[in-house]
C-alpha cells in the first residue's frame, strides 16, 4: 500500500509539471506573434528602385537595425548582384529624391520602411553629366585649384554658403567635427585620417535658392565607388540618417553597405 501511494503521488507531480510546460495552441500562437512583433520592431524594410541605362528594376530587403544584417530579400536581387559584384560597372550611384532636413531628432523615430530611388552610372563623368543636364555646370576648383594644389590628393576650399556635417553613428550621432565644412561654396577632403571608414550619417544644409551636390568616395584621393546626393532649389538641405540603407557592392550574404566605408568626399553648394 505504501508503494502504491508513492506511485500515485509521483504521477500527480509529473502531471502537474507537464501541464505547466505544455502551452495551449492559443498561448503558443500568442508567443509566436509577440516574438515576430519584437523582431519586426527592430528592422527596416528598404526598397531600392534602380535606374540603369534606361532599365528599371527593384530589390527590397529587411535589415536588422542593430547588427546591419540582411534578414531577407525579395525582387530582382540577381540583377543587383550582377551589377554590384564587380568594379567594372555601376561604380557611381546618385540619389536625387531627398527630403528636406527639418532639424528633428531622427533617432527618436526609426523608419520601418524606406524607398530609395537610385540613378546608376558606370563612371563619375556619366553621373556628373546627368546632374549638369538638370541644373547646369557643376562648379569645381579649376583655375585657382589647378594653380595651387599638388595633384588630386589635396584638400581645397572655396568660401560660400554650404554646410556639411558628418557623423560616426546612425541618425546623426557623434559628429566627426574635424570633417565639418561650413560656409563653403566648394570643398574637397581627400582623406579622413583617423576617421577613415567610420562615417554612418551626414547632413548638408544650404540656402533654399541653391543646389547642392555631395559625393562620398570608397577610398582616399577620390577613388573607388561613389555615392552622391543631389538636391535641387526649393529645399534648405537634406539628411542621410543611415548609410546602411545603401549598398556599396555585392549582395546577400556578401553584401557590404556604405556604412563605415567612406574615405574621402567633396561637396558644392551653387
Amino acid at each position: 500500500m505504501y508503494l502504491g501511494v508513492l506511485f500515485i503521488t509521483a504521477l500527480t507531480i509529473t502531471g502537474c509539471q507537464t501541464d505547466s510546460v505544455n502551452e495551449s495552441p492559443e498561448e503558443q500562437a500568442k508567443f509566436e506573434t509577440s516574438e515576430r512583433t519584437a523582431v519586426a520592431s527592430n528592422t527596416t524594410e528598404v526598397k531600392h528602385v534602380y535606374n540603369y541605362n534606361r532599365e528599371t528594376f527593384s530589390v527590397s530587403y529587411i535589415i536588422n537595425n542593430e547588427t546591419g544584417d540582411v534578414l531577407n530579400t525579395t525582387g530582382d536581387a540577381g540583377r543587383a548582384e550582377e551589377l554590384f559584384s564587380t568594379d567594372e560597372r555601376a561604380s557611381s550611384v546618385l540619389i536625387t529624391e531627398l527630403e528636406e532636413y527639418d532639424g528633428a531628432d531622427a533617432s527618436a523615430d526609426t523608419a520601418n520602411s524606406v524607398v530609395i530611388n537610385l540613378e546608376v552610372f558606370d563612371s563619375e563623368d556619366e553621373m556628373n553629366a546627368f546632374v549638369e543636364e538638370d541644373g547646369g555646370r557643376i562648379p569645381t576648383g579649376d583655375g585657382e585649384y589647378a594653380a595651387n594644389a599638388e595633384g588630386p590628393c589635396s584638400d581645397y576650399d572655396i568660401w560660400g554658403q554650404g554646410r556639411f556635417y558628418f557623423y560616426k553613428h546612425w541618425y546623426y550621432g557623434a559628429e566627426m567635427t574635424p570633417l565639418r565644412r561650413t560656409n563653403r561654396f566648394y570643398y574637397r577632403d581627400y582623406t579622413f585620417g583617423s576617421y577613415n571608414d567610420q562615417m554612418s550619417s551626414l547632413i548638408v544644409l544650404k540656402p533654399a535658392n541653391k543646389r547642392s551636390y555631395t559625393v562620398l568616395y570608397q577610398h582616399s584621393c577620390f577613388n573607388g565607388r561613389r555615392l552622391a546626393f543631389y538636391q535641387r532649389p526649393g529645399y534648405s538641405g537634406f539628411g542621410v540618417p543611415n548609410l546602411r540603407w545603401y549598398t556599396l557592392y555585392r549582395w546577400w550574404f556578401w553584401r557590404v553597405s556604405w556604412n563605415d566605408q567612406v574615405s574621402s568626399s567633396l561637396g558644392v553648394v551653387y
